[in-house]
Parts: structure tokens; sequence; C-alpha cells
């Protein structure tokens, strides 16, 4: 992986198998031909060094887990889908999702950000979504292993201050 300083963090591109690249993300890809990327410490999290030994790791650890993580917020992100269904301004004529598919044709993944903040030794990690509820922004989740922590607009995958608090409590 290449990283490149962005002023404030670290980022890389992922490429999703079968799409120019190598990591297999079992569904989650995004469908449209783009790269997944991937920003390490958001918001001013740490200084222009290169990445660690321990950082790469850490990173590498958790495009692993993308795969269980996928699996443990689908939950969380139908439920998310389906409130702002029930939200008559929001509705929008949003379609039910399909009960075999759930949520996942109505998502893809653009954005994976690795918080340098872990705790019961597994990073927080934010995944943010593309989605038809919020043509905008998108949906985000912080996770903590399979555990999420939070659903909310696509920000919230990024915010620092999130996984402090979670991780404090």
């Amino acid at each position: 992986m290449d990283f490149v300083w962005q002023d404030f963090f670290w980022t890389t591109t992922l490429r999703v198998a079968g799409k120019g690249g190598s990591i297999v993300l079992d569904g989650i890809g995004n469908s449209a031909d783009a790269p997944i990327t991937l920003a390490y410490a958001p918001e001013g999290g740490r200084d222009d060094s290169p990445l660690t030994p321990q950082e790469i790791r850490t990173v590498r650890e958790a495009i692993d887990a993308l795969p269980r993580m996928w699996e443990a917020l689908q939950p969380d992100l139908l439920t998310a889908y389906e409130d702002v269904r029930a939200y008559p301004p929001g509705a929008g004529g949003l379609p039910p999702p399909d009960p075999a598919a759930g949520v996942r044709p109505l998502v893809d993944l653009t954005h994976v950000t690795v918080h340098p903040l872990a705790r019961d030794g597994r990073p927080y990690v934010g995944l943010e979504f593309a989605c038809p509820w919020d043509d905008g922004d998108g949906v985000g989740v912080l996770m903590n292993g399979d555990r999420v922590v939070e659903v909310g607009p696509a920000d919230t995958a990024a915010l620092p201050w999130l996984a402090r608090h979670d991780a404090a409590g």
C-alpha cells in the first residue's frame, strides 16, 4: 500500500478484486467501478511522518476485517434505512429492501477510515457508503471490531471524537 499525506491524514486507494485490485470485500465492494479511499488518522490524529510498521499492520488487519464488519453492520444499516423510509418528509418513494438481499444492493462502500485508537485490541474503523437515502453525503458507520458504535451521516465514520468517547466508556 502506498500512502500519501493529505495535509491532515494519510490516504491510500483500495481496489476491489475484479476491479483492478486484490482486496476481496465479499459483496461490499462498490458497484460503480470506482476505487475505495482509505484514510489513516483523520483530523490531525498524527503528524506527517511515514506510517510505522505497526500502523501499517493495523491498517491491513482492518482491511482483513472488513467482511466481518460488513456482516455485523447490516442490521443497523437496514434499521437506518427503514427509519428514513418511515419518516414522511424523507421517504421520497424509497423502495422497501429486498428481503433476501437486505441492504446489500442499496449501498456502495466509498471510504474506509482507520483511527489510531483501539479498544480491546481492535482499532476503530469508519465505513462510508453512498446510498439512495442521502444522495449528497451518504451514510457512515463507526465500528470497533464487529461492534457497531454509531450509524449516522457520512462523517460519522471519520470523527475521532466518537471513537475517543466510545473508548473511554
